[in-house]
C-alpha cells in the first residue's frame, strides 16, 4: 500500500497546469490513465486488506 501511495503522490506531483500546457495532449491522457490504474489497485488492495482482517 504503501508502494502505491508513493507512485500516486510522485504523478499527481507530474500533473500540473504548467506540464499540461508544455507536453502533447495524448502524454496528458495517458498520466490520467496511470492515476486511475493506480488509484483502481489501491481500491482493490483496501478491499482485500478488510476481507482478510474480519
Amino acid at each position: 500500500m504503501t508502494v502505491l501511495q508513493r507512485y500516486l503522490s510522485g504523478i499527481q506531483k507530474q500533473d500540473t497546469i504548467e506540464w499540461v500546457k508544455q507536453v502533447n495532449p495524448y502524454h496528458v491522457a495517458n498520466l490520467q490513465r496511470m492515476t486511475d490504474i493506480v488509484l483502481a489497485e489501491i481500491s482493490g488492495t483496501e478491499r482485500l486488506f478488510k476481507a482478510t482482517t474480519k
